[in-house]
């Protein structure tokens, strides 16, 4: 079985859909975005962690988060980056 890694996340996002950073109940956020993304792509339930936390409709540039997931078939930053753009809506970019 692989080992968990470590993943840096450089993210530019468009907040005006989103309700911030942070997970709300019945809101779309980017933790929730992201957390959702990585599950449907490998199974795996992880925690997104923000460097900061933005507000309601902000939008971000730069913006570093980090997860830790086992994910074998994602072996580099690139195949990350291709497979996690793939299923995330337009205004949220890695």
């Amino acid at each position: 079985m692989p080992s968990a890694q470590n993943w840096l996340l450089l993210l530019t996002y468009e907040g005006t859909c989103y309700h911030g950073w942070q997970v709300q109940p019945n809101s779309p956020t980017i933790e929730d975005s992201l957390e959702k993304a990585v599950k449907r792509l490998t199974g795996e339930t992880v925690k997104v962690h923000g460097a900061g936390r933005t507000d309601s409709g902000v939008h971000a540039l730069n913006f570093t988060a980090n997860f830790t997931a086992i994910a074998g078939n994602f072996k580099t930053a690139e195949k990350w980056r291709v497979a996690l753009n793939a299923v995330l809506t337009c205004i949220l970019v890695l």
